[in-house]
């Protein structure tokens, strides 16, 4: 059984961005959409902090890989000794 959206509280088309402290700014076709605040959001030590973070959790994450690597090859080739002996 189904029943209309506005019966449950459900927006057809939803609203725009008015009343939410957003600015917005129309476009050519008529639309509005929200205008980005100016400048950035964290500092040049932030971003410098995030960038080594990165680095470093992309060499943890390639030893974790070489290591299930080396693993799953240890496994295969003894498997591959003992099915072959």
């Amino acid at each position: 059984m189904s029943s209309s959206p506005q019966s449950h509280g459900v927006q057809a088309t939803p609203s725009h961005a008015t009343g939410h402290d957003v600015q917005t700014a129309p476009d050519d076709h008529g639309h509005d959409h929200v205008v980005a605040d100016a400048g950035p959001h964290f500092t040049e030590q932030e971003w410098k902090e995030f960038r080594d973070d990165d680095i470093h959790a992309g060499g943890a994450i390639i030893c974790l890989m070489a290591g299930i690597f080396s693993i799953g090859l240890m496994l295969y080739t003894t498997i591959a000794i003992i099915v072959g002996a």
